[in-house]
């Protein structure tokens, strides 16, 4: 009986630091859905706010937004890191998203993320065009 060896995948270094960015960029959605949660909780339960009920509970909805964000990120970087092709394109997709929202919230004056528009526009061009990462994730 013949024993197969499976020919294991050697992941560049930048992806495992991409990987990395993800679980430090959970850590940051998690803390600010906590805090934009409570925001909202408490918002809603402020008897002097004059909000419906519907907006109430479309506010409360939207501070979950970043903990369900932060948990597919967790995917992703496990993905990465074991050089999953779905968790490439995952990730080329949603940093082409905050690529734009980059874009519009710096025309609209916050420079801030500036910092944030060039990180995530070289980790997407180098998931897009690196051969590298091509050999690694066929």
């Amino acid at each position: 009986m013949a024993i197969k060896k499976e020919k294991v995948k050697q992941i560049p270094i930048l992806i495992k630091i991409i990987s990395i960015l993800n679980y430090v960029y959970v850590a940051g959605m998690i803390i600010f859905g906590f805090f934009l949660f409570q925001i909202m909780v408490y918002s809603v339960l402020d008897k002097s706010s004059e909000i419906s009920i519907l907006i109430s509970v479309l506010l409360i909805l939207l501070g979950l937004v970043p903990w369900f964000l932060g948990v597919f990120l967790i995917f992703i970087g496990r993905g990465l890191w074991a050089g999953k092709n779905w968790a490439r394109l995952s990730e080329i997709v949603l940093g082409t998203i905050f690529i734009a929202f980059f874009i519009i919230d710096i025309l609209k004056g916050n420079y801030f993320f500036l910092f944030g528009l060039v990180i995530f526009s070289l980790i997407v061009g180098y998931l897009l065009f690196s051969k590298e990462v091509k050999q690694a994730f066929s």
